[in-house]
């Protein structure tokens, strides 16, 4: 399966070798010339030979004038002449100030009329010209460096898009597949160059290592009240990013869109919202909780959401280390995506009016431990652990050698919303009257469409940009929508149902993590479209360039 987001696929795709404008440094100062690193290695060569020879140049019409100038019509002492036939001789800075470095030495005592004030002076200025055009031949080859980033030529630039096949069996077989590999690879990105702050060489794949993000970890509920868990302490992430320094499309300012993201999640009451359902045929529990009834793919439920209750008082007593046995966590997500005012169509439920929105979609993620127990209690809103369970008895040779106190979750499913706005904007305009309205993830792009853009290329920047995003879409729910429980930081603490202590503020770190992955998503989408596929079965999802203005934006792409 070809690589979905460009991480260290640097074969993969070629790289523009010649003259280009460089917009992060302006007209000027970002010309560049890009070249391949055999021609790197000839020019560099060439510019140190170059700055040898403008030194000796220079040298040589220094001596020249200082010889005119000192020439005089009368007769004169020994120490003038050997000066005058320095001047005329000296081949080089280094050989000329060696002569008169030793004449000086020389005269310096003798009866001689001033010789160091009539010899030091050009000392120096040998010893500058030396200096200055030595320092000037070591940097030559700074002059020509790795550059931060270089511009991607593909003949196969264009967007991946389901919608541009209409073949259920292709998408099935082929595109989703190869954006669930992709999910697992952003995600372990994030983790790597976002979390960890990692300063591996693989964290430089894009034109950014990190997209910036505005990171409130005390907001306000964004429902309506009493649904909330709390109503702050909640965490937002406002993403507000610039097409050029951000995203890699190479402009000049007038042509720049800015693009905004606003993510704000909490833990949701479960209360008032649960209700209990025996199943006739198996008698099993559920506990069925109601946000909206689903629509869409999913048949349609008055509930949003069931989860089988797990039997505690079957459990033995006491469970020995090493034959714990019990599911891990399990993790669903329901979406409800605005589109033109309303939940309907590409839902898959449909939001009761707490938790509806004016201008985002929101969606609701259901988080069970199942039967993981904790060795310490956990405080943590999402993950609630607090209610002492069976002890775990460990042994060695048929002996007991301690007892493990634990915690089982207080709920069997809680429940976490996030809701999701996005929008354009355009530098170019004031900053009360430049941005869109806010909006759902599938409408920002429509919602956009009467900005006063200030060209055809500016117009076309954002219609390019505007198609990636929506395209690819990859919002929070995505991640653990695709990769389940492996999206959880959680499921990294916990071996054969046990689990060790979590921090009370877990949920906000799982929500930073899928937050993160949502960054390298937007960085891949963009660098992955410049780069095309090689993949004959994604070829028919491919979306082409359709005028110059696109063409031009394709080659528009820094890496």
């Amino acid at each position: 399966m070809e690589s979905f987001c460009g991480i260290n696929d640097a074969g993969r795709y070629e790289v523009y070798t010649g003259f280009w404008t460089d917009w992060t440094n302006g007209p000027v100062f970002g010309a560049t010339i890009t070249l391949s690193k055999r021609e790197a290695s000839v020019l560099i060569a060439f510019t140190a030979l170059f700055v040898s020879v403008v030194g000796t140049s220079f040298w040589r019409i220094c001596c020249f004038a200082l010889h005119q100038y000192h020439s005089k019509a009368v007769a004169q002492d020994a120490l003038y002449h050997q000066r005058q036939a320095i001047f005329r001789n000296a081949a080089n800075g280094s050989s000329g100030l060696w002569a008169l470095l030793r004449i000086w030495w020389e005269w310096r005592k003798t009866a001689v009329d001033r010789p160091s004030l009539r010899l030091l002076p050009a000392v120096g200025f040998a010893a500058c010209c030396v200096s200055i055009f030595a320092v000037a031949g070591m940097l030559s080859s700074k002059t020509l460096r790795a550059a931060n980033g270089v511009l991607v030529r593909s003949p196969g630039c264009g967007i991946l898009d389901v919608d541009n096949n209409p073949n259920l069996e292709d998408a099935l077989s082929d595109f989703y597949p190869w954006v669930a590999q992709a999910i697992g690879s952003w995600a372990t990105y994030a983790q790597d160059c976002y979390l960890n702050f990692s300063d591996l060489g693989s964290c430089n794949a894009f034109m950014q290592p990190r997209l910036p993000s505005r990171i409130e970890r005390n907001a306000s509920c964004p429902f309506e009240d009493g649904i909330c868990e709390n109503e702050y302490g909640n965490i937002e992430f406002d993403s507000y990013l610039d097409s050029h320094f951000d995203l890699g499309l190479n402009a000049p300012p007038h042509e720049r869109v800015f693009f905004r993201r606003v993510t704000t999640c909490d833990p949701i009451r479960t209360e008032g919202h649960r209700t209990m359902y025996r199943s006739p045929e198996t008698g099993m529990n559920y506990s069925r909780y109601h946000y909206g009834p689903t629509t869409g793919g999913y048949s349609a439920y008055e509930y949003t959401y069931e989860h089988p209750e797990i039997d505690w008082r079957s459990a033995p007593g006491e469970w020995e280390t090493g034959s714990v046995s019990g599911d891990r966590y399990t993790v669903h997500i329901r979406r409800a995506v605005l589109s033109n005012g309303s939940y309907t169509g590409l839902s898959g439920y449909d939001p009761i009016p707490a938790l509806r929105q004016q201008d985002a979609d929101v969606h609701v993620f259901f988080l069970s431990a199942n039967s993981i127990l904790y060795t310490e209690k956990v405080s943590d809103a999402w993950y609630a652990a607090t209610t002492k369970s069976t002890a775990i008895t460990s042994t060695e040779h048929g002996r007991t050698i301690g007892r493990i106190p634990t915690y089982k979750a207080d709920r069997s499913v809680s429940v976490l919303g996030c809701s999701i706005r996005e929008q354009y904007c355009n530098p170019n305009l004031p900053a009360d009257e430049g941005c869109s309205p806010f909006g759902g993830t599938h409408e920002s792009r429509s919602l956009a469409d009467d900005l006063q853009w200030k060209d055809g290329k500016q117009r076309a920047a954002f219609d390019w940009l505007s198609a990636i995003i929506q395209s690819y879409s990859i919002t929070v729910e995505a991640i653990p929508g695709d990769l389940r429980e492996g999206a959880l930081l959680a499921t990294y603490k916990a071996q054969a149902a046990i689990s060790g202590g979590l921090p009370s503020n877990q949920w906000q770190l799982e929500a930073e993590n899928w937050h993160a992955a949502t960054l390298v998503a937007l960085q891949a989408s963009v660098t992955k479209v410049a780069k095309g596929t090689t993949d004959d079965k994604l070829k028919p999802f491919l979306r082409l360039p359709n005028n110059k203005e696109e063409r031009n934006l394709c080659n528009s792409q820094v890496t």
